[in-house]
């Protein structure tokens, strides 16, 4: 139960629980498909029909565009996986074992039903395009404003300028080992 002097958690203890269950945003298990809806470089194992269906995910979304599944389960599993295609990404490519994959979203996920073995891989490429995104005119907080997007990553401010500046600032501060980031 929360005290009344605390209205409203602060970012500490919400880091803290976004970590410990950030699992459970990644993956969306279901008898008909496992929804992946996060690219975060990980290592699974799920449920499905009694036999565990092994998934690695790796790449360097979302600094690049391109997301790799490799399937890691010793026996054969039937099973559908639901990827989700990000609505700002307008071009997605999918590829299954260097064969190119049909990629028409079905209420936002690309789905790829097949049985699956040892070695399958998926690689999804997800183009960010770079983008201004303007702030609602009616809304007084963020009338004039201004951010600059590529895929699921922005910064704004009220000019252009400033939020070039931002970015370049945040880039060499939070990113130094990125050498060659640019938008």
């Amino acid at each position: 139960m929360r005290r009344r002097w605390f209205g409203c958690a602060c970012c500490p203890p919400n880091i803290a629980r976004l970590f410990t269950s950030i699992g459970h945003y990644i993956y969306t298990p279901r008898t008909d498909a496992l929804y992946v809806n996060l690219y975060v470089g990980n290592r699974v194992a799920i449920s499905v029909g009694g036999h565990a269906l092994r998934l690695l995910i790796s790449g360097s979304y979302p600094w690049r565009d391109e997301v790799e599944i490799a399937v890691e389960s010793a026996p054969p599993i039937a099973h559908t996986l639901a990827l989700r295609l990000p609505e700002w990404c307008s071009a997605p490519q999918a590829s299954l074992n260097g064969e190119p994959v049909n990629c028409e979203p079905r209420k936002g996920y690309l789905h790829i039903r097949r049985t699956w073995r040892h070695g399958d891989r998926v690689k999804l490429s997800l183009p960010m395009q770079v983008r201004r995104v303007y702030g609602h005119p009616q809304l007084r907080n963020l009338a004039g404003r201004v951010a600059i997007q590529r895929g699921p990553l922005s910064g704004g401010g009220r000019q252009r300028d400033r939020v070039t500046q931002r970015l370049a600032s945040c880039k060499q501060s939070v990113f130094p080992h990125r050498r060659n980031w640019s938008l």
